[in-house]
């Protein structure tokens, strides 16, 4: 079953993801969030998408919600290069939130996701 709410046609949600990605990149991280707040909640299943959200909000001050967006991502399911970012911006996230233990695991795991990543390559 596809968990795609279609409230979006393709067309229109690859220009919403695209505007996203430009907010993202030219300085308005808080707009690229909302954005991707509303594509997040109609398009379940999309690492990329996921991770651009959390991108979003930890580049916005949200912390928190960047936290709670990875954790709501599945990302523990993510492979390759996807749960090599998921775990870096994880760390991230933590270390904003002044849980440094959890953000240093977090780190190291990103660290050695990243090496099997290259050992793969």
């Amino acid at each position: 079953m596809d968990d795609t709410l279609q409230v979006f046609s393709d067309e229109q949600r690859d220009l919403l993801r695209m505007l996203g990605y430009l907010q993202l990149q030219h300085g308005s991280p808080g707009k690229a969030a909302a954005i991707f707040d509303v594509l997040s909640a109609t398009q379940t299943s999309d690492p990329i998408l996921a991770l651009s959200h959390v991108c979003a909000l930890l580049r916005s001050g949200q912390s928190a919600e960047a936290l709670a967006a990875l954790e709501a991502s599945g990302a523990q399911d993510f492979s390759g290069e996807q749960l090599t970012l998921a775990w870096l911006l994880r760390g991230q996230a933590l270390a904003r939130l002044g849980r440094v233990a959890e953000a240093a695991r977090a780190m190291r795991m990103f660290i050695r996701q990243r090496h099997a990543d290259a050992a793969k390559a």
